[in-house]
């Protein structure tokens, strides 16, 4: 996922920025390129974040894991609800944009409770 979040980079940086011609649609923009790494970078950071979990990591290492997972799903988020997107994005991928909406309140969520146990038990 991570290296796939890097090549939607350098599309967006490399060949967008030296050939705009080259986008071909809407699906092959900057900023869709740009959502696309954010996303592969947010379900890149939430598996480090399940190994840390299954792994027993302390409660200050899981809490930035999981405050950096929210981070990337919100941009994500902020990016597909653009007016550039929204519209080119299908309605069936409505719930995935909701869905995704969730997991930055479920990682949010799992920062404040880490913060609370890493507070109260140290790191």
């Amino acid at each position: 996922m991570q290296l796939a979040a890097g090549t939607f980079l350098n599309l967006k940086e490399e060949e967008l920025e030296h050939s705009p011609q080259a986008a071909a649609g809407n699906d092959f923009t900057g900023i869709s390129l740009l959502m696309l790494s954010n996303l592969m970078l947010a379900q890149a950071q939430e598996c480090v974040l399940e190994k840390a979990v299954k792994g027993n990591m302390k409660p200050g290492v899981l809490s930035k894991l999981a405050a950096q997972v929210a981070e990337y799903y919100e941009v994500t988020n902020n990016l597909i609800t653009t007016t550039e997107l929204k519209n080119i994005v299908p309605k069936v991928k409505t719930n995935i944009m909701y869905f995704e909406y969730l997991q930055v309140l479920y990682f949010k969520l799992q920062v404040n409770i880490m913060y609370i146990l890493f507070s109260r038990f140290g790191s």
